[in-house]
């Protein structure tokens, strides 16, 4: 793999990064994001490229972390409505409450890369395909965190 950094600076730069980013992962992808910012994960070759991963083999699986689901439910997602037709492949929670002044934001590749925009609110972010030793923090900090998340009714769709 790729064990190169990257470094995107600008909306339309961390797109490209992050596409070119979810090109890699076999296994896991983990989503860590306050609220699944629509210029980032909203967009259709976005959920394309998630939906093709989580179809792609049994052992794929997404896990997204977020501290709020009022935008998503409210406007709209196109990965809640993904996670809603696939939920036995993709699981949203939230966070804890006492994490959600959290300003990181990042995307773990079967524990061994990462795209990590250390404010979400400004489009400054970092890469890197294969770097196991940055990955394994990030992924120690999303698995404590999911371990004390929950699930949220609002995520959930209505059978019936």
């Amino acid at each position: 793999p790729d064990s190169e950094f990257h470094q995107y600076d600008g909306e339309l730069s961390c797109i490209r990064g992050l596409l070119t980013f979810l090109e890699s992962p076999s296994r896991t992808i983990r989503i860590y994001s306050q609220d699944l910012d629509h210029a980032l994960f909203d967009r259709s070759d976005v959920i394309d490229a998630l939906s093709a991963f989580v179809r792609h083999g049994a052992p794929a699986r997404l896990q997204v972390l977020i501290h709020s689901s009022y935008a998503i439910v409210s406007r709209g997602h196109q990965l809640l409505e993904l996670a809603r037709r696939l939920d036995s492949k993709i699981t949203i929670r939230l966070g804890p409450g006492e994490f959600a002044s959290d300003r990181a934001s990042f995307v773990l590749s079967d524990e061994r890369g990462y795209f990590l925009l250390p404010d979400h609110r400004e489009y400054q972010a970092m890469a890197n395909a294969y770097d196991p030793v940055q990955a394994a923090r990030l992924a120690e900090r999303f698995d404590y965190l999911w371990d004390r998340s929950e699930s949220d009714p609002e995520l959930r769709v209505l059978r019936l």
